[in-house]
């Protein structure tokens, strides 16, 4: 009985760790703006890493003021005293598991989330691990996990009889940078509103009018010719189409007033003057 249960127990481990694998595997993957290093911080003064009433919490706020830190080094037109305010895509996270070892050495694996653009980040990050933590032991790797095809993501789901690996613990810090990143990733992106044009004023409605009354048969001949061919209502009579394009005010006229009427040139064109103007402004 004893031998079955805890065979459960470490397939449901087992279950856990192929999870949180799958999942840190996506979020590599789907985070174009960032890149993910390996990383160990092994001979921890406890003192630094923990606190008699809250290991986790205590944990949580270094690495989270570590990734903070490094963030304004690196983008320093960022806030010091609003860093929930920082871009998540320049920001730097920490994916961390924490472990001990069988004679009760307390350390941390994980991956250092560095902004892409970049390179040298990492640097920074392990250099503010080292002061937090009051430690030299830090190592991270030079190349990022997706580099070395998740050999160290398949390292740290094995079982080892040397250390105990608490999964349970494994965090995302900040939690805000990574709530963000994932954010952006499945918001959709909704089309911009099309620009209105503003009304046109009295002055410019007198104008197209006269413009319009004006116009002479040699102006209207001349448009049908361009019409006719480009034209698919070929059973208009376009004896009676208005019909000038002479000049560039005129051309912007005629422009300023298909929009006003939300329609085509063309469409305006195949109308009468009279019809156009009944139309548009109701004359």
């Amino acid at each position: 009985m004893k031998t079955t249960t805890a065979s459960t127990t470490r397939q449901k481990q087992r279950d856990i760790v192929g999870e949180w694998k799958r999942y840190i595997t996506a979020r590599m993957f789907k985070d174009r703006t960032g890149v993910y290093h390996p990383f160990a911080l092994n001979n921890l003064v406890q003192e630094r890493a923990s606190t008699p009433d809250d290991t986790t919490a205590q944990r949580r706020r270094i690495l989270t003021n570590v990734c903070e830190t490094a963030t304004v080094v690196l983008n320093p037109e960022f806030s010091k005293s609003h860093p929930t305010r920082h871009l998540a895509t320049s920001s730097c996270g920490i994916i961390v598991l924490p472990a001990t070892t069988s004679v009760g050495c307390h350390h941390l694996h994980g991956f250092v989330r560095t902004p892409r653009a970049h390179p040298h980040a990492v640097q920074v990050v392990a250099a503010a691990l080292m002061v937090a933590f009051h430690t030299k032991n830090v190592w991270v790797s030079d190349a990022t996990e997706l580099q070395q095809d998740g050999r160290s993501l398949d390292y740290l789901s094995k079982t080892w009889k040397e250390e105990i690996r608490d999964w349970d613990a494994l965090e995302f810090l900040p939690a805000h940078v990574f709530k963000r990143l994932v954010d952006a990733e499945t918001s959709v992106l909704t089309q911009p509103q099309p620009k209105k044009e503003p009304p046109m004023t009295n002055n410019t409605v007198q104008k197209l009018k006269k413009a319009f009354a004006e116009a002479s048969d040699d102006q209207r001949r001349e448009l049908q010719k361009s019409l006719k061919a480009s034209l698919r209502d070929t059973a208009t009579d376009n004896s009676t189409n208005v019909g000038f394009r002479t000049t560039v005010d005129d051309k912007t006229m005629l422009r300023e007033l298909a929009i006003s009427a939300n329609t085509s040139v063309s469409s305006i064109c195949r109308t009468t003057i009279s019809d156009a103007l009944r139309q548009s402004f109701g004359g």
